[in-house]
């Protein structure tokens, strides 16, 4: 850019007129709507990634925890009792506790 440029950010109405007018004074402008959009674009994107991952390091937690009794006596006020043995059966503990005693 040299001294005779700007740049304005927005493609909108008053953006394009407010460059259009600088140009008619002989001034070089530079719109940067599009790369805000792109930059837009890619944050959100991140947003999205980063919601999906804390969504599976929740799953696996609850997965994890499912067969201590800390994860489940919140829930034997609101589920039966099947119920609460479906959650503990999930719970990756109790696979690697029957592993091991299958083992000895």
């Amino acid at each position: 850019m040299t001294a005779r440029s700007i740049a304005i950010v927005g493609g909108g109405p008053i953006g394009l007129s407010a460059a259009l007018a600088a140009a008619h004074h002989g001034i070089d402008v530079v719109v940067l709507d599009v790369l805000l959009q792109a930059a837009i674009v890619v944050a959100r994107g991140l947003v999205v990634a980063l919601a999906v991952l804390l969504a599976f390091a929740a799953l696996h937690l609850l997965l994890l925890l499912a067969g201590f009794p800390l994860a489940l006596d919140p829930l034997r006020g609101v589920l039966s009792q099947p119920a609460i043995d479906a959650v503990s059966g999930l719970s990756f503990l109790t696979h690697f506790r029957a592993t091991m005693e299958k083992d000895q």
